[in-house]
């Protein structure tokens, strides 16, 4: 009997490339095209064996999914994959959704078009389409309806021991580099939206809009009433999808970290829809005490009754939290009192305007012990003493402080700055390093317009970094009190200019306001003005953002 030897991997003749060193074998495979890098690992087993890591990683290590079954299939797939589901660390999910009505060319078909086999053509290829989009349609709209999407997520989050980060995102990853085209065939530089090799997408959104040439992702907040198609409800129940999935888990490894990546005005999870009923609470407890970062977009109603405690008794369940970042809504005036109490409720302040008790399972105050970093955006016509005991109720745990878009509300014919002594609270934070503002305002309440703050950014100390016309600053450095003091300092509001009246007679009159002026003038008030771009999950500018608001 003839006995053939196998080499061993470390002994494979004729692959040199194999023994390279492995820092230089991944510089080498690092901008390689995906059919490349493949063709590559396919080509010896030491080789594939080294590179095996990286690639697990950079494939697998974060992935994007829709609630299809196809895209939800996979993830199984890849979940009960002895080798690779250990490198799993972070799924996200698209919102990818069918529109109620695809683009579809010509479908009238090939009788008007031309006429002959290129117009009948074109017609069965837009009818195939068509119908191909029409059951991919319904086939989401049954698996979401009949709640089999939560039981394929529980099954995919049970088989992955080191799934660390769950992100629900309306938008696609700008980070890859790999397969990258930056032009069209011309030479053009080719906007986002269509260089779709340099997007992150959901897995099955590249054959689910090939047949029409369309995105997935569906921005409109208008449609059908249906669990589906209405963004923010689409929203909502990814959100309670994975909550549910992760309390279904049989894992004993559960994230820690869970965020909602919004860029749609209209995305958002109203308050009402945070509430977890009492029946659901044991389950979903333990998933929620686990977690140490936490990034939501909320809407308070902007009308009923102002017991909007839905996120208040949420919160109450994550003692653990170490990140907040909390983002309102910009896609209509939200209720003022709501976001008022969320604010007194988080510094342990009392709460106003409530029709009724505090309810069961919300009480008076909740302690972050371990919050290190809290990001607030969009809060708009806030009390400057309820965020300034804010600031003084966590100046003992934060070591990182974000606020973006937030205005403090200025009472009638007030000019003064109340930004200062937001600043100057923030300088007494005992372990506070790091902070960041942009697009921060004030709101005049008698002319009911917000005007950015503005900030001199040629007398502020070392570590201080100003951008976008001194709109938009951060700090980093362990002198937080003398960069507080500073800014506070350089803090001004932009108020436009008062016209000029002249009388019958062509002179020109002295405003009755001229005192006022002048003491606007004197406490720093009168320079220019504008606003910083979004640095949080948004990335749309606000509404009232584009300079120095015109008294209406």
């Amino acid at each position: 009997m003839m006995h053939i030897r196998m080499s061993p991997y470390n002994e494979q003749p004729g692959c040199k490339l194999a023994h390279v060193p492995q820092e230089i074998l991944d510089r080498m495979t690092e901008d390689l095209p995906t059919p490349s890098l493949g063709n590559l690992r396919r080509s010896c087993k030491l080789i594939e064996g080294r590179l095996f890591p990286g690639f697990a990683k950079e494939f697998f290590g974060k992935k994007q999914f829709m609630l299809t079954y196809f895209s939800l299939q996979t993830l199984i797939d890849i979940s009960r994959h002895k080798d690779i589901s250990p490198y799993v660390t972070e799924i996200q999910i698209g919102l990818d959704r069918y529109p109620p009505t695809p683009a579809l060319p010509n479908l009238g078909g090939g009788v008007g078009d031309g006429g002959g086999t290129d117009g009948q053509g074109n017609f069965d290829d837009n009818l195939k389409a068509h119908m191909a989009w029409q059951k991919g349609q319904e086939s989401q709209a049954s698996l979401i309806v009949y709640g089999f999407d939560r039981e394929m997520l529980a099954e995919a989050f049970s088989n992955l021991p080191n799934l660390t980060k769950i992100v629900i995102r309306d938008n696609n990853s700008r980070a890859r580099h790999r397969d990258h085209i930056s032009c069209d065939d011309n030479g053009n530089p080719m906007p986002f939206r269509d260089n779709l090799t340099g997007q992150w997408r959901s897995y099955g959104a590249s054959t689910v809009d090939k047949p029409v040439r369309m995105d997935p992702i569906y921005h409109s907040r208008i449609g059908p009433e249906t669990i589906y198609f209405n963004l923010p409800q689409f929203v909502t129940r990814a959100w309670i999808l994975v909550f549910s999935a992760m309390a279904s888990s049989s894992s004993l490894a559960r994230p820690r970290h869970v965020e909602l990546l919004l860029r749609q005005h209209f995305g958002h999870i109203a308050d009402d829809q945070m509430n977890i009923p009492d029946f659901l609470v044991p389950k979903v407890r333990p998933v929620l005490e686990n977690l140490e970062v936490l990034h939501l977009r909320v809407r308070y109603p902007a009308f009923g009754p102002q017991d909007h405690l839905g996120l208040q008794r949420f919160l109450t369940m994550t003692p653990n939290l170490k990140h907040l970042r909390i983002n309102l809504s910009r896609c209509q005036s939200s209720d003022e009192q709501g976001t008022r109490n969320l604010i007194r409720w988080l510094a342990h302040e009392p709460l106003d305007g409530l029709s009724i008790p505090l309810p069961d399972g919300v009480p008076a105050h909740m302690d972050f012990p371990h919050l290190s970093q809290l990001d607030l955006g969009d809060f708009s016509h806030i009390h400057k003493n309820d965020l300034v005991k804010l600031i003084a109720r966590l100046s003992t745990t934060l070591v990182n402080l974000s606020l973006h878009r937030i205005s403090l509300l200025s009472p009638a014919m007030d000019k003064e700055s109340h930004w200062p002594s937001v600043l100057r609270a923030i300088g007494k934070m005992e372990k506070l390093h790091v902070l960041s503002t942009s697009g921060i305002g004030q709101h005049d309440m008698s002319r009911r317009q917000t005007y950015p703050v503005h900030l001199n950014p040629d007398r502020l100390p070392l570590g201080s970094t100003v951008t976008n016309n001194g709109y938009k600053f951060h700090y980093s450095g362990n002198w937080i009190g003398e960069f507080a003091e500073k800014a506070a300092q350089e803090f001004t509001v932009k108020y436009p200019p008062k016209p000029m009246h002249f009388d019958e007679d062509g002179e020109e009159e002295e405003d009755d306001d001229a005192e006022d002026s002048e003491a606007a003038s004197e406490s720093g008030d009168g320079d220019g003005d504008g606003d910083g771009d979004d640095a949080m999950a948004d990335a749309s500018p606000a509404p009232a953002a584009g300079g120095p608001a015109l008294p209406s």
